[in-house]
């Protein structure tokens, strides 16, 4: 199957689930999808019997299926997060699943055939950008008609953290590889996700790093300088942005108290339920 097809079919589904257009359109693209990545799937254990993060990836999807496949029989309605009165069908989960890690197994084994160059993937990065500004502006858009604020937390912004990600690889010149950075830096923060400003200010402090290690005195100066004018034009952009607005204000000061998501309490509460009253048997397959 051509490499080129395989990512027609995954963009053509990431923006029919951003417009939210057919979910007829969705399930062919998810069924074909899935069914593609599991024969790569097979075909990589083959290969690749002794690649470790390989190995590791494979284990972890073959605990999902376990757990999903085990919901699917027992045919009750999962939660979306803890304690949540939202629910979904159980196959949606385990087809989620497999949607999020099956195309690494599809991407690699397209690699190790050398279907995929330099254009391949500055097309995918390119196409990317476009898909991740939809979705980001159809998320914004829902929430604006739903509540009236255009003030709110969007999860689209994770999406461009694995833009950033593209950076290591791609080869279109550094500066403008910093420009694209600083941008998506900038996108995530507007998100208001706490967890994607974290990772991405990591990932953006490594890129700029690895990038500044190949420069010589020379471009070290010239980027550096780029680099700080860039930084200086971002911080007032979100300074403006913290006095005009209430809802960032809020959000920074509850992460200033340590007030957060209730994440924390959630991994507390499910260690200290499966440690102290699971039985191993119990752990594994339920009570």
């Amino acid at each position: 199957m051509s490499f080129v097809f395989y990512v027609i079919i995954l963009i053509v589904q990431q923006i029919n689930n951003s417009l939210d257009f057919s979910e007829v359109v969705s399930k062919i693209c998810t069924i074909y999808i899935v069914c593609i990545s599991l024969y790569h799937f097979a075909l990589i254990q083959t290969l690749c019997k002794k690649n470790k993060v390989i190995i590791c990836l494979s284990i972890l999807y073959f605990i999902f299926l376990i757990y999903g496949f085990a919901s699917v029989f027992e045919g009750k309605e999962l939660h979306v997060y803890y304690d949540s009165s939202i629910t979904l069908a159980p196959h949606k989960f385990l087809l989620a699943y497999s949607f999020s890690i099956l195309p690494v197994f599809s991407f690699y084994y397209y690699a190790l055939r050398n279907k995929i160059n330099k254009i391949h993937l500055l097309c995918i990065f390119l196409i990317s950008i476009v898909v991740c500004l939809l979705d980001f502006y159809q998320t914004l858009l829902a929430e604006i008609l739903r509540t009236g604020n255009d003030e709110i937390t969007n999860n689209s912004g994770y999406l461009f953290l694995s833009l950033i990600s593209f950076l290591f690889i791609l080869d279109f010149g550094k500066i403008k590889k910093i420009c694209f950075a600083i941008i998506f830096l900038g996108i995530i923060f507007f998100g208001l996700k706490r967890g994607a400003i974290l990772i991405g200010v990591i990932m953006a402090a490594h890129f700029f790093f690895h990038t500044a290690k190949s420069f010589s005195k020379r471009q070290r100066l010239i980027a550096g300088s780029i680099l700080i004018l860039l930084l200086v034009i971002f911080v007032y952009f979100i300074i403006d942005f913290y006095n005009t607005s209430p809802y960032f204000q809020i959000r920074l000061q509850n992460t200033l108290e340590g007030k957060s998501s209730g994440r924390d309490e959630y991994y507390t509460t499910y260690f200290a339920y499966f440690t102290n009253e699971y039985t191993i048997i119990q752990m594994l397959f339920g009570d």
